[in-house]
C-alpha cells in the first residue's frame, strides 16, 4: 500500500484530465492567491469528506511543511480514514499555524481504517457526533448511513443553530 501522499503527489501525463498532480495544482494556485492578496490577513482552510479528507490533511500539512508558516493552515474533515503514523502526528502537531479537526460519527466505520496494526493513528482533534441522536435524521441501524457528508452538514447545521441560540 502506498498510502495518501501517493494520491497527492502523482501527476499522469496520460490523464484527459489534468497532467499535474494535486499538489502541484495546489500549490501553484495557493502561491498564486498567496501573492495576489499579500496586503491581506490570510488563512488557509482545506476541507473534505474521506478520500478528501486524506488529501486535505496531507495538503495542509504538505503546506506548512514546506514553507507556509506565516498564514494559518487549517483543516476541516469529515469521515476521514487515518491518515499517518505516530511520527507524522507528531510532526504535525509542531506547526504551530496548523490546526485539523476531524468531525466522525461514532458509527461511521470509515475514521477506523487503514488500521492501527498497520500503523496509522487518528490526527488532528476529534469532533465526536451521533447520527442516531439527532431529531433531524432518520433512525438507522445501517452503520454505513453514517457516512455521508449530508449527514454530517446536517449535524453541524443543528449544533450551529443550538450555540446561535444561547447567545
Amino acid at each position: 500500500m502506498k498510502g495518501w501522499l501517493t494520491i497527492y503527489t502523482s501527476d499522469d501525463s496520460r490523464s484527459p484530465f489534468t497532467k499535474l498532480s494535486a499538489r502541484t495544482q495546489l500549490q501553484d494556485r495557493i502561491k498564486e492567491l498567496v501573492s495576489r492578496y499579500k496586503d491581506e490577513k490570510l488563512s488557509i482552510k482545506f476541507t473534505g469528506h474521506s478520500l478528501g479528507a486524506c488529501l486535505s490533511v496531507v495538503a495542509a500539512f504538505d503546506l506548512v511543511e514546506n514553507g507556509i508558516s506565516d498564514i494559518p493552515v487549517s483543516a476541516f474533515v469529515f469521515g476521514c480514514p487515518e491518515v499517518g503514523n505516530k511520527a507524522f502526528n507528531d510532526k504535525l502537531k509542531t506547526f504551530p499555524n496548523l490546526r485539523v479537526l476531524h468531525v466522525r460519527n461514532v458509527i461511521d466505520l470509515i475514521p477506523h481504517y487503514p488500521s492501527k496494526l498497520l500503523g496509522y493513528v487518528h490526527t488532528g482533534v476529534e469532533l465526536l457526533i451521533d447520527t442516531r441522536k439527532s431529531p433531524k435524521l432518520k433512525d438507522s441501524k445501517n452503520p454505513s448511513d453514517g457516512t455521508t457528508f449530508r449527514q454530517f452538514f446536517t449535524l453541524l447545521q443543528v449544533g450551529m443553530e443550538k450555540m446561535a441560540s444561547l447567545r
